[in-house]
């Protein structure tokens, strides 16, 4: 029986795996017979030099960005945070929005910095994004899609995570689908800021609401988009980048609230 069912499920995956092939070769398609601008200046976030730089011509080559800079992270400053966000740190979050070390308050430091330099539509990413095979396309669909909306910010990435009420039973009534392959929620917490598209009025938004810092990054921008009245963040269904798989500079497994935060998605997943 564990073989016929092994073969069932083999079966069923490659199926699907054909589908979304033939799916993806079709959107493809459409996307290279866009003609639609996309940013041409980029920012790679990374802690290490002569790394960074290698990642950064990997992007740049992939989504045909023509000014890209490469900016060194560093660990934040202790001080600039709020008492209760010291407290945290030092005993521990009570949820994944929170910053938890350090090195979450240098990741959300940076970014903020990256922001201050946004002069036009700009990409953003962290040194952990690997380009897919059809990054550009990719890109030009999610434009497309988004052509006709107002939007802040497109996340390149599927969020990690999901939050929109309770942890466990998300509520997908708030999720749209926009044009093919685009997704927003009215009010939730997503973890996607590993590659995004910024614009120049949004990075204003951004900095004007930043202090003190509070949450991580992408937290940040989940509640300004259910908050802010002109900031609205999308993202993709279909990778432009992916991650390198090496362990987050930022994450600490041994964290409690991280290793159930990683069970609860694996046991239950929310998108």
């Amino acid at each position: 029986m564990l073989i016929v069912g092994a073969v069932i499920f083999d079966v069923v995956w490659l199926i699907q795996y054909y589908r979304h092939s033939v799916e993806m070769l079709g959107l493809m398609r459409e996307a290279e017979a866009l003609t639609i601008r996309t940013p041409t200046q980029g920012f790679l976030i990374t802690m290490h030099n002569e790394s960074g730089h290698k990642v950064a011509e990997r992007l740049k080559l992939a989504f045909g960005i023509e000014d890209m800079h490469v900016v060194m992270g560093h660990v934040g400053n202790y001080s600039t945070l709020p008492l209760y966000n010291r407290h945290l740190m030092r005993h521990g979050r009570t949820d994944g929005l929170q910053i938890a070390n350090p090195r979450m308050l240098g990741c959300m430091e940076t970014h903020r910095e990256v922001w201050t330099r946004v002069r036009e539509d700009s990409y953003i990413f962290e040194d952990d994004a690997v380009p897919t095979e059809h990054a550009l396309g990719v890109v030009k669909m999610l434009l497309n899609d988004n052509a006709d909306r107002h939007w802040s910010v497109i996340h390149l990435d599927i969020p990690g995570g999901y939050i929109s009420g309770n942890l466990f039973a998300p509520n997908r009534s708030q999720y749209t689908n926009i044009g093919r392959i685009t997704e927003t929620c009215s009010d939730c917490v997503t973890w996607n800021a590993r590659g995004y598209i910024v614009t120049k009025e949004a990075a204003q938004i951004l900095l004007q609401n930043y202090e003190p810092p509070v949450v991580q990054v992408d937290a940040y921008m989940s509640l300004l988009n259910a908050y802010h009245p002109h900031f609205r963040h999308v993202w993709t269904r279909v990778l432009a980048v992916d991650e390198t798989g090496r362990v987050s500079e930022t994450q600490s497994p041994t964290e409690a609230i991280q290793f159930w935060w990683a069970i609860s998605n694996f046991l239950m997943p929310q998108h």
